[in-house]
């Protein structure tokens, strides 16, 4: 559920004709405060049948999150029009390495090992730009209005299908592990840091094994059946999608 949040005022919510619901990922779900927010009486007011294009930032993984909060937009009578996924463009393991040292430390520059600086890259950030310059002439004709996607063709959201299945099982993990810490001991209690202490050397192995164990079955996933890795991972990839057709003509 999340904590509780102060009031949040929206003034002239009735009047957005869109509504850009941007949140981070945390532990593979939405972020408290957003299931919080989603959670309350001025979510159902604001989104309540408006259309609604999500845009979430995480190291990457995203999916588990966002299909949470795609059902909680469908609950509450949003329609989802368009995602849009930002995750740090470096290799798996090494986002690892240098995101948990931008959380401990708060140095997300100067990375060792030559590593890349940790989050997304300044580049990578400029060119979301693309976004804005194809809603504009998209709400300006009301096309929010017809209920389909408004970003296709923008490389809005890439699913890399070894990091979903991972991700599956990560989300299992943390759910069992958060129930468990809770059951033996009370928040701060030396039965509950011992807890999580251990789930942290286990978590520490399930990322050094499992990843490079999934992108190795990735492999051989699409060796055996392209087409129907292919079909899933554009599945996960809706409603936006990750096609670039349309690059040229909006790209800054």
């Amino acid at each position: 559920m999340g904590p509780i949040l102060d009031p949040i005022e929206l003034p002239g919510a009735a009047d957005h004709a869109l509504v850009i619901l941007a949140y981070p990922v945390w532990y593979l779900a939405p972020a408290l405060p957003i299931a919080s927010f989603l959670n309350s009486p001025e979510a159902h007011a604001l989104l309540i049948g408006k259309p609604v294009i999500t845009v979430v930032t995480a190291r990457n993984m995203w999916v588990m999150a966002q299909q949470s909060v795609a059902r909680k937009l469908s609950g509450l009578g949003a329609h989802l029009l368009d995602h849009i996924a930002l995750v740090d463009p470096a290799p798996p393991l090494a986002t690892f390495i240098t995101t948990l040292r931008w959380v401990l430390s708060g140095k997300r520059q100067q990375q060792p090992l030559g590593l890349p600086d940790a989050g997304l890259a300044a580049a990578q950030i400029a060119q979301c730009r693309r976004f804005g310059l194809a809603l504009v002439p998209a709400l300006a004709a009301d096309h929010e209005q017809r209920g389909t996607a408004l970003l296709r063709g923008l490389e809005a959201c890439h699913v890399d299908p070894a990091l979903a299945w991972s991700e599956r099982i990560g989300f299992r993990s943390f759910y069992l592990w958060s129930l468990l810490l809770r059951r033996i001991g009370p928040q701060g209690s030396s039965a509950r840091r011992l807890g999580v202490l251990v789930y942290l050397c286990i978590l520490i192995i399930l990322i050094c094994t499992l990843v490079p164990i999934t992108l190795a079955l990735r492999k051989l996933v699409f060796a055996v059946s392209p087409a129907r890795a292919r079909a899933r991972q554009a599945a996960l990839e809706l409603p936006s999608g990750n096609g670039s057709e349309r690059m040229p003509e909006f790209a800054p």
